[in-house]
């Protein structure tokens, strides 16, 4: 279903024919309504048909759903230390929705987009961690330490995940500019996705990232601190939901 859905937006089909395609799969409808009603995107009034879902979510934002499930599908569930499945995706849920609630205030127009760069920066991970040898060891420090992920990488096998993220984005065929985030995005801000930039450092197990958000987020777009610690609350509450 879902790549038919896919197929679908890319050849330019009428929003209401891609909602009947995903309303044949429990599972996707489920997922979009409880989206949809977050407080990522906070509807006036709760949305309950895909239909009327993906008139609010907009084709941008349907893709983005409809990436993250075929992504999730498709990644392997390794069992290796340093990794936990159910983390992994809270926390790239986490990314997203704080990634949507920033750009909802500074650029609204690039919401859907920030919201999958920051969903899906961190999509080789559970490649690595089945397929690499050590890598789990790795990621085990890594989430005991204050050392930056990439940097470890690079020190113990020469390469970042970035750099297979952007090779898994490739070969998903996503938008030159997303692949080019995932691949980079534990370097320079990218302009093109500064919400998104501004939440690549929320980690999974400490409060590390938290902090550096609220000060990149606070410099960047002026905000005030104490809106960011409501957006940190607000999406740890719904990526649980969301993952």
């Amino acid at each position: 279903m879902v790549t038919n859905a896919l197929d679908h937006l890319r050849q330019d089909s009428e929003l209401a024919v891609i909602a009947t395609v995903i309303s044949t799969d429990p599972g996707t409808t489920a997922r979009m309504l409880r989206l949809v009603n977050s407080v990522a995107f906070a509807p006036r009034t709760p949305v309950t048909s895909v239909q009327q879902a993906a008139a609010l979510l907009g084709r941008n934002q349907v893709e983005a759903l409809l990436i993250s499930i075929a992504a999730k599908r498709s990644l392997p569930s390794p069992v290796a230390i340093g990794f936990e499945e159910q983390r992994f995706w809270r926390t790239a849920a986490k990314r997203a929705i704080l990634a949507g609630l920033v750009a909802s205030l500074t650029e609204p127009t690039r919401k859907s987009e920030n919201f999958s760069a920051a969903l899906l920066q961190d999509m080789a991970i559970p490649v690595l961690a089945l397929r690499r040898d050590g890598y789990g060891d790795l990621l085990n420090h890594w989430h005991h330490s204050d050392d930056d992920l990439a940097e470890l990488e690079a020190g113990a096998f020469g390469w970042h995940h970035g750099t297979i993220g952007g090779q898994l984005a490739a070969s998903w065929n996503l938008p030159v500019a997303l692949r080019e985030f995932m691949s980079e995005h534990h370097r320079e801000p990218d302009q093109r996705f500064l919400a998104a930039s501004s939440v690549a450092s929320i980690r999974e197990v400490d409060a590390v990232g938290d902090e550096q958000f609220i000060v990149s987020a606070s410099e960047w777009f002026d905000l005030e601190t104490d809106l960011l610690v409501d957006f940190l609350a607000m999406a740890h509450d719904e990526a649980t939901a969301m993952a």
